[in-house]
């Protein structure tokens, strides 16, 4: 397997470069479970079969990412596992992950994982645009959806992996809560059958919880790994985009099968009401009907 570029970045990026520049030497963890694209199909639990092997082919490939500086740490801690576990994927097929930096040289880049203000991610947003890049948005905050058009292929789009301010707003408005406490994720999930592969996997490399940053980190370089993984093609972000608008189901761990939305790039995934942190006083909640109408819902 090619290890990850070494990476290089000015002070203010210290730790997430830190974080991505120890893939280098990450201990095996145990290689997930299942196929790495499975339609439909809650995880099961890690223990029951050994991993399918994923087919070799003729021409290695080399899925480009870069990391977007801004991260904070937990945030780049669910980046980096979810790196380190896509690198591992891609090598079972022949194939490797190279990591950059955004603004060191003109690497390739097919894909931008992005969090921090409203002013860094949308300059994010512009970049990706003139090097026709995807931007995965793992923990950006920016009032609305800025995305520059809908999910239907081409070099350019932005994928949403939490629900944005106005949707969070909209939830706590109707359940008579606080909008923090609306979320895509908690560590309380981490008891549920369907996310023991996750669990088993973090707490062997991670002594804390895995929060909702780290779990948007983790989730939106697992998905676009795992979409990678499906093509025939290069990894390059126009095949990208094309398979996530066409994916039938996506797996992040969350007991239900998952889609971007085609009007507005964000996940449609379940959303829930956080309590004191325990699974009884975690709630599962609707999403407000107007989202799910004005763009739909496979189910």
């Amino acid at each position: 397997m090619r290890p990850p570029t070494p990476l290089r970045h000015r002070a203010t990026s210290r730790l997430v470069v830190a974080c991505i520049a120890a893939l280098a030497s990450v201990a095996p963890l145990d290689a997930q479970r299942g196929t790495p694209h499975a339609p439909r199909r809650a995880a099961t639990r890690a223990t029951t079969k050994p991993a399918k092997p994923v087919p070799t082919r003729a021409e290695p490939r080399i899925l480009h990412v870069a990391v977007a500086p801004g991260l904070d740490a937990d945030a780049a801690a669910g980046v980096t596992f979810g790196l380190a576990e896509a690198a591992r994927l891609a090598a079972r097929a022949g194939d490797s992950v190279a990591v950059h930096v955004l603004g060191e040289g003109e690497a390739p880049i097919d894909v931008i994982i992005a969090g921090g203000d409203a002013t860094s991610c949308r300059e994010l947003g512009r970049l990706a645009r003139a090097r026709r890049a995807l931007v995965i948005d793992a923990w950006c905050e920016v009032p609305d959806q800025w995305a520059p058009g809908p999910l239907r292929g081409g070099h350019f789009a932005v994928l949403h992996v939490g629900p944005p301010a106005a949707l969070r707003d909209a939830v706590a408005e109707r359940e008579g809560v606080i909008a923090r406490r609306v979320v895509a994720w908690d560590p309380a999930l981490l008891a549920r059958e369907s996310a023991a592969p996750l669990a088993e996997r973090w707490r062997a490399a991670h002594a804390v919880p895995l929060g909702e940053r780290a779990w948007r980190g983790w989730a939106a370089v697992k998905l676009v790994a795992d979409i990678a993984a499906s093509l025939d093609a290069p990894p390059r972000a126009p095949a990208l985009v094309a398979a996530f608008a066409r994916a039938p189901a996506l797996d992040a761990h969350k007991g239900a099968a998952l889609h971007f939305g085609a009007c507005d790039g964000v996940l449609r995934q379940p959303l829930y009401v956080t309590g004191d942190g325990t699974p009884a006083t975690l709630r599962e909640v609707a999403w407000p009907e107007a989202a799910v109408t004005r763009c739909g819902w496979r189910r």
